[in-house]
């Protein structure tokens, strides 16, 4: 199993197993939700993908290419190896 932490400083998803169009779960510890921005290059901007509420985990299918979180977090993404 892989883990990821996303927080407010984007990411590039460009290393195995979390590369963009592959599958995660994302877990939310936190106590408030949190938005996941994404963006397709560089010289886009970061548009919201997903919120995902307090205490919760969601699957996301097709990652995009870069992401990073709208406010704090942290969330954290496991890698869905199946």
């Amino acid at each position: 199993m892989r883990l990821l932490t996303v927080t407010d400083t984007p990411l590039v998803l460009d290393t195995t197993p979390f590369l963009s169009g592959s599958n995660a779960i994302a877990v939310n510890l936190s106590d408030s939700a949190v938005t996941i921005e994404a963006a397709d290059s560089a010289a886009d901007d970061f548009t919201t993908f997903l919120e995902v509420e307090a205490g919760s985990l969601v699957e996301i299918a097709n990652l995009p290419p870069r992401i990073q979180l709208a406010g704090a977090g942290p969330l954290y993404l496991i890698a869905d190896m199946d």
